[in-house]
């Protein structure tokens, strides 16, 4: 193999976008963990409130996201 090629099957360091992910959750786990209701979460997604990354089909909630949202509730 040449040089080039084997650069290029070396692993590329994570994204930012990437290392967001780690640690996120599923919108199912989401619900269970926060006792909120699929439609509800879905108002807080439309207001912004909540901030959802889509890979593919599938949506999910960094950590961090969620955390802001909680810390964020009134009460």
């Amino acid at each position: 193999m040449n040089s080039t090629h084997m650069s290029a099957m070396k692993a590329e360091k994570p994204t930012h976008a990437a290392t967001d992910l780690i640690g996120a959750i599923s919108v199912a786990d989401f619900l269970s963990s926060y006792s909120i209701g699929r439609t509800s979460f879905y108002k807080e997604v439309a207001a912004g409130r909540i901030t959802i990354k889509k890979i593919g089909r599938r949506t999910l909630i960094p950590r961090a996201a969620a955390e802001a949202w909680l810390n964020s509730l009134k009460g």
